[in-house]
């Protein structure tokens, strides 16, 4: 079965997604979990089931326990020092700058859109009239203007136009529909009121027209109709509006500004870059883009005294070699070959881009826009959702087992008739967004992932294979680990983010395979590694708990179990002003053994 995604774009200005009217749920110390995080978290990300039927109380209890547990991990990264770490910094700066972006464009640009009541109808008026026009076309400016002079002077229209080479690519005049062209356009278009009109000479992208109405007709509109229409009004003068204002406001901003960057470091990067490319073999599309590993494999080539220094020479503050690239692991960038002139060509672009970006981040930076506390409280949630990922990052690598603890598992097994259970899933991974939302739009239409992941996955070794695994030890597959238990077989389930990028995964398969009398030598491996991750989680199940207590940690179930919840299974993307997208929020790793260590401690409590 596939479960079917619904996928929203939205620019979340103006869409009050934390009003903070209801009682919170779970508390700490120092602060409380929101009532509308749970319910914007779980109703705008999919969700792993959790046994029953999809949105019962067991699902929603797991979900609050889940966020919890990333909370808890938050503090416990504040207390050691993960906010100040490389890696942290890495994944959560260039997000929360693409943040002060976006509430720069709503300061400069979404509040500055004023559209009245009689936009709307004359908007309308022209939405609901179908426009059928025949044209004259030329190069030559001279031709144009004389054919007009010639209308102008009563010579009819149609013994101008059959003479001419246009007609024969008009033997049905052209219908006009409003918004399907450009406004400039749109306006001398919708200035011909009677059939026999004519244009004055218009100029578009080097050639000159002369517009003739045929007729006008007027569309016979339904109530729904009406509804459809209004509603695409509205998006289009909005869209029009902010595109006018953004124009005005890049020349405004941009102007006079000119910015430097290091040469040798730039040419450096450009022949790392060429070599790295090539050295992959792949000619297809995805072997000229650059991934967020790539540019980590090229960071790790530049010694640390060259990532400090000045790369984005602005003012008193340049940016920093590494800094940048940390930015570049952010965008798509994508080379025509990979001749040296074309790999130069696509990081000058990248460049360019990040530096305005850097710009009007400095730019947010020195207005202190504080007053946008939708933007900051979802930007909080990423800070959390990264310092809670990179804390636990720190424990996985404390746990060590011993071949003894791993034969010790095997024999605890074999005498419990159990096994290693083995799951087979199909993947894509990427890094990028816009590849994500193409997936999920293609897997809507019944598209299989297996052809999906021969054309975008990020893992050389798997793309010939359509990103199927075979069969793995579940406890090879880290964090996916917990997502993957709650699928059902056939089941898709995405995007995940982790440190390698956005996985999307389907269960093929999944079977326990018995641990066998006298057969420790031949699954040795398995078993020090299932030995090593029941470890790891007891470890973190056990910390968890403790950093519950540690925290003061209040939780009052019903206030989520009784609420209503939507199980929508919707992915939505935060479209950011000055470009860009993101999840609105990060999907919730299932995380719920922790409770009952938890409750067992505060009875211990004197």
């Amino acid at each position: 079965m596939l479960r079917g995604f619904i996928i929203v774009l939205l620019l979340l200005s103006g869409c009050e997604l934390f009003s903070q009217t209801a009682d919170a749920p779970a508390s700490l110390k120092d602060r409380v979990i929101s009532y509308e995080e749970i319910k914007n978290r779980f109703e705008f990300m999919p969700q792993v089931r959790s046994g029953g039927l999809s949105g019962e109380p067991l699902q929603k209890r797991n979900f609050l326990l889940s966020v919890i547990s990333e909370k808890l991990w938050a503090e416990e990264a504040k207390r050691l020092g993960i906010d100040t770490t490389e890696n942290f910094k890495r994944a959560y700066i260039p997000l929360m700058r693409s943040f002060y972006r976006d509430m720069l464009f709503k300061e400069e640009i979404e509040s500055k859109v004023d559209i009245t009541e009689l936009d709307y109808i004359r908007a309308f008026q022209k939405a609901k009239t179908n426009l059928s026009l025949n044209f004259l076309f030329s190069s030559d400016s001279a031709e144009i203007h004389n054919l007009h002079r010639a209308l102008a002077s009563g010579i009819q229209f149609d013994s101008l136009f059959a003479s001419r080479p246009e007609a024969e690519l008009q033997l049905e005049p052209v219908v006009i529909e409003y918004g399907k062209a450009d406004e400039q356009a749109e306006q001398v278009f919708y200035s011909l009121i009677n059939p026999g009109d004519f244009s004055k000479p218009y100029k578009d992208k080097g050639n000159w027209y002369i517009f003739y109405l045929r007729e006008r007709t007027e569309k016979n509109l339904s109530g729904e109709d009406r509804e459809k229409i209004n509603s695409f009004i509205k998006t289009l003068l909005h869209d029009r509006q902010v595109e006018k204002l953004y124009s005005a406001f890049y020349r405004k901003f941009f102007g006079d500004k000119k910015v430097e960057t290091d040469g040798t470091l730039f040419w450096e990067l450009a022949e790392k870059t060429e070599i790295l490319l090539k050295g992959k073999r792949d000619s297809s599309k995805a072997g000229r883009k650059l991934t967020v590993e790539d540019v980590y494999s090229l960071r790790s080539g530049f010694s640390r005294e060259k990532l400090n220094m000045p790369f984005i020479l602005i003012d008193e503050k340049p940016l920093p070699f590494g800094d940048f690239l940390d930015q570049l692991g952010f965008e798509t960038v994508l080379f025509d070959s990979l001749s040296p002139r074309s790999i130069a060509a696509g990081l000058n672009r990248s460049v360019r881009l990040i530096i305005e970006y850097e710009l009007l981040f400095r730019e947010a930076q020195r207005r202190n826009l504080m007053a946008y506390e939708e933007d900051l409280r979802q930007l909080k949630i990423w800070e959390e959702y990264y310092l809670a990922y990179f804390a636990k990052e720190v424990y996985t690598d404390s746990v060590s087992v011993t071949e003894q603890e791993a034969f010790e598992l095997y024999n605890k097994q074999l005498a419990a008739g159990e096994g290693i259970v083995k799951v087979n899933i199909a993947e894509v991974l990427t890094d990028s967004l816009s590849v994500v939302e193409q997936i999920l739009n293609s897997l809507a239409n019944k598209e299989d992932i297996r052809m999906l992941a021969k054309r975008h996955t990020m893992r050389d070794s798997l793309r010939e294979r359509g990103g199927v695994w075979g069969l793995t030890p579940l406890s090879h597959l880290g964090e996916l680990s917990g997502i993957i238990l709650g699928l059902k077989q056939g089941e898709v389930f995405g995007p995940v983010r982790t440190s390698e990028g956005y996985h999307i995964i389907k269960l093929l398969d999944r079977v326990e395979e018995k641990a066998e009398i006298n057969a420790f030598d031949k699954v040795k491996e398995n078993y020090v590694e299932q030995a090593r991750f029941e470890k790891f989680k007891d470890l973190i199940n056990r910390r968890t708990a403790e950093i519950a207590i540690e925290n003061e940690l209040n939780a009052d179930f019903a206030k989520v179990v009784n609420a209503p919840l939507n199980f929508n299974n919707m992915v939505v993307f935060k479209l950011l002003g000055f470009g860009g997208k993101v999840l609105a929020f990060p999907a919730t790793m299932p995380h719920t053994e922790w409770y009952e260590i938890w409750e067992k401690k505060k009875k211990e409590l004197p």
